[in-house]
């Protein structure tokens, strides 16, 4: 085989391969962090607010996980606790956006809130919290991971 056959191999060899590539990478599925990521981006200052807040608050929001039991509880100070609060919990796969989770934050007469996770699938998540409370936002995000 002459010299010229062999470039010609190898110029078709990395072609294909490169074409091979592409194919492959068109068919991965790209999540950005939210569908409406830029909306959310120009509204930021208002969750830099929320989370200078939640900060600034006297007594924080307690997150406990307890993997033997698959729960996580939050409780809200007692001046939180009260019959205005309302928020959401916001599970964020960032892996999968299809298994993310929002739960309406409904408070026990301790100011808990007591979730069962193991209907939620191992691996990295992050809790996102954001409830009002006194004509006020307020916002905290922890990262759990599930085993």
């Amino acid at each position: 085989m002459s010299w010229g056959w062999k470039i010609f191999i190898l110029y078709t060899g990395f072609v294909l391969l490169t074409l091979a590539v592409v194919a492959y990478t068109m068919t991965q599925k790209v999540e950005l962090v939210t569908d409406e990521y830029y909306k959310e981006e120009i509204a930021y200052q208002k969750q830099i607010e929320r989370m200078k807040n939640a900060r600034n608050m006297e007594e924080p929001v307690k997150v406990d996980y307890q993997p033997e039991q698959a729960l996580l509880i939050f409780t809200f100070p007692r001046t939180h606790a009260g019959s205005d609060l309302d928020g959401t919990v916001w599970f964020y796969r960032p892996s999968d956006t299809s298994q993310d989770r929002k739960i309406h934050i409904e408070l026990d007469d301790k100011g808990r809130q007591v979730l069962n996770v193991n209907q939620l699938a191992a691996g990295y998540w992050q809790v996102k919290v954001l409830w009002s409370s006194g004509g006020k936002e307020y916002y905290i995000q922890k990262e759990l991971i599930l085993q």
